[in-house]
């Protein structure tokens, strides 16, 4: 007896990623009563790869807060694992097949584990400061000492 594909239940295989990438837009998004985040990161997948490609996500438990806190700035690496959903790179537009800019992976059930997130952007560390050398040094010191004490404290619990 032989068996063709007809002849089986198709269920969605197992088709899970890791990527790693910086951020390029996060925003929230109200749909009826759901509020959740919209994610993109562009990510290089070969040394010298000037495009890369953009992951798509979307997320409505912890990195809200981090969003909702000012930690999920744009340029901000992060590692974000999901399930495969679409893959694209064209479009239609007006009857014509479109290219977009770079590929476009979007996922589902994507989150952020521990460890996930990465470095963000240098921060600007020019201060602005009427006053002596000495007191311009130490105000400095201590704003550079607390902006490390905070985001310690505020990446710590995810």
């Amino acid at each position: 007896m032989t068996y063709s594909m007809s002849d089986y239940t198709n269920f969605a295989d197992f088709n899970v990623m890791s990527i790693t990438g910086r951020l390029a837009h996060a925003e929230l998004v109200k749909y009826r009563e759901n509020t959740f985040l919209s994610l993109h990161l562009i990510s290089n997948l070969m040394d010298g790869d000037d495009t890369g490609v953009t992951v798509k996500f979307t997320n409505s438990n912890g990195l809200i807060t981090l969003f909702n806190k000012g930690l999920l700035q744009k340029g901000r690496f992060m590692t974000v694992t999901g399930h495969l959903k679409t893959i694209r790179s064209s479009y239609m537009k007006n009857g014509s097949l479109t290219n977009l800019k770079r590929p476009e992976i979007t996922l589902t059930k994507a989150q952020v584990l521990n460890g996930g997130l990465g470095p963000s952007k240098k921060a600007n560390t020019q201060f602005e400061y009427e006053g002596d050398d000495a007191d311009l040094l130490l105000n400095q010191a201590e704003k550079l000492e607390n902006l490390e004490k905070t985001s310690e404290k505020e990446l710590a619990p995810f």
